[in-house]
Formats: C-alpha cells, structure tokens, sequence
C-alpha cells in the first residue's frame, strides 16, 4: 500500500495500475480519511 515516490505530498493520487485514484498513505490526512470511511462502514453495517 506504500507509494514508490516518497515526495509525493498530495491527498489523491492516480492509480499505478487501472483507471482513477487513490488515497495517499504517506499523507498524514490520508490515514484519517481512510479510517473515517472504516469507521462509517462499520456503523453502516451494524446500526445502518
């Protein structure tokens, strides 16, 4: 799950295979995003 280019400071980058884009984890927002989106669909599943 780790990007090659460690410079590379951006939220979303592109994909390196397929089409779109991804969330960053060197990205120090990009580990709260993804536990948020873990978090809400957790809830989802068992309050939803």
């Amino acid at each position: 799950m780790s990007r090659k280019n460690k410079s590379n400071h951006t939220l979303f980058v592109p994909k390196s295979s397929g089409i779109g884009w991804t969330i960053n984890p060197r990205h120090p927002l990009g580990w709260m995003v993804l536990i948020f989106v873990f978090i809400v669909a957790v809830y989802l599943i068992f309050f939803g």
